[in-house]
């Protein structure tokens, strides 16, 4: 019979420097029988006493229970650990040389008599029924600074046999298509590349950067969604120096760099007052005819007022600014040769707005924040490539607003076009 898999990411790519224990989410868990828990550990610190524990932890809606307890992590570096547990076994802990790697046969069983959160002893496993709901917990010890960077990733499975997964289920001579991507991961039935890097907000809603041909999991909401988008470039340079080459302050307007934490995490916001009139940050760019769309992270610091960006000569309508910094973005299409791009900041005199990662380029839509340097960046396109299989002749694609998109498709090699209605992809499913 055929192995149908869930790829679960309990958390991707993430730095801690203090214990962490993120809600549970309910992952109808119990059609499975078999998990695989990767615990992927790239940097960990330990200069004397420092130490991580990793616990895996399933429940019912109404009570909780260890799956797996990581052996503890007492050493620098990198090192990654695998954990399989079977929900065929009677409630047991099981002891191998590796914690639930490749034995099943335990060196040593001890029948369960309690197994409350974070009681599992280190390199076990507790085999038996699980709950539907998962979550993880992470447990430091010690004079913590750098903290340590990982990522939790789960495949339940059913069945046995060569593993198709639950994205892609042959049967016969046709097939189907059900892609869910608020796992956070990849089904292996997909190829995915981009020749650059691209930023993405991850799961504690920071801005990050992914590797070239990285997908891109966005999490809007908390939910993980496949990020496609076309190639594009941020025309601004120094996108976020505001007082480096290129741009001009002007109404003696007042910037200060490393004013608030940034969506990327660090102290890199700016202040902007407003100084004998509107607190204006701008770049002269030379562009072709067409629309652009020009966006930056603005909030409020002191004394109100509005915010506005500018294309040439057009200004957006005063945006709504609050004390919670947002993107925002505004279209316009100004004429072929050189034009002023930029934000203008509060009014009156005195007005202080935040800003961070300013961005201007070609077409109506805004996409992913391309940071830049000395010179103008290009972001590549991303191209996710799956094979449609006989019988298959629409795909739906639903977004992070919930919203759908029917796309006719043939059999065949397919790649996700980069011009679907949004970019952020919760589900795909063929009929």
């Amino acid at each position: 019979m055929a192995r149908d898999t869930l790829h679960i990411a309990l958390d991707a790519a993430v730095t801690k420097t203090a214990s962490f224990a993120p809600p549970a989410r309910d992952y109808n868990l119990d059609r499975f029988n078999e998990l695989v828990i990767t615990l992927n550990i790239t940097a960990a610190e330990r200069t004397t006493t420092q130490t991580y524990d990793f616990y895996v932890i399933t429940g019912d809606g109404s009570s909780e229970w260890d799956l797996v307890h990581f052996p503890q992590i007492a050493v620098a570096g990198a090192t990654k650990l695998t954990a399989r547990v079977l929900s065929s076994l009677l409630p047991q802990t099981v002891t191998p040389a590796a914690p639930g790697v490749a034995a099943i046969a335990p060196g040593i069983i001890n029948t369960l008599t309690t197994n409350a959160p974070k009681t599992l002893g280190a390199g076990q496993v507790a085999h038996g029924p699980w709950g539907n709901y998962l979550r993880y917990e992470l447990v430091c010890a010690g004079t913590i600074t750098t903290g340590i960077s990982y990522t939790v990733q789960v495949e339940a499975a059913w069945g046995t046999g060569r593993a198709v997964s639950n994205a892609v289920q042959s049967s016969g001579g046709g097939g189907s298509v059900n892609f869910d991507f608020t796992s956070g991961l990849l089904p292996p039935e997909i190829t995915f590349t981009r020749s650059s890097t691209g930023t993405y907000f991850n799961n504690a809603g920071v801005l990050i950067t992914a590797s070239a041909n990285a997908a891109r999991f966005n999490y809007v909401s908390g939910v993980a969604c496949l990020l496609v988008e076309p190639a594009a470039t941020n025309i601004l340079p120094n996108s976020n120096a505001f007082l480096s080459g290129g741009w001009s302050v002007e109404n003696a307007a007042v910037l200060t760099a490393a004013q608030f934490t940034s969506p990327d995490g660090t102290n890199n916001g700016w202040n902007d007052t407003s100084g004998t009139g509107f607190g204006q940050v701008v770049q002269q760019v030379t562009v072709g005819a067409g629309p652009y769309t020009c966006s930056a992270w603005i909030k409020q610091i002191a004394g109100g007022g509005s915010g506005w960006l500018a294309i040439g000569n057009q200004f957006s309508a005063a945006l709504p600014i609050t004390a919670t910094i947002a993107r925002k973005s505004y279209t316009g299409t100004p004429g072929a040769g050189s034009q002023k791009f930029g934000v203008n900041g509060g009014n009156p005199a005195g007005v202080t707005l935040g800003l961070f990662g300013c961005q201007v380029e070609a077409g109506s839509v805004g996409t992913s924040y391309i940071p830049t340097g000395a010179t103008a960046v290009t972001r590549a396109a991303d191209a996710a490539t799956f094979t449609i299989p006989a019988g298959v002749t629409q795909l739906t694609f639903t977004f992070d607003d919930n919203s759908t998109q029917l796309v006719s498709v043939s059999p065949g090699s397919y790649t996700i076009p980069v011009t679907l209605n949004r970019a952020n992809i919760k589900t795909i499913i063929g009929t």
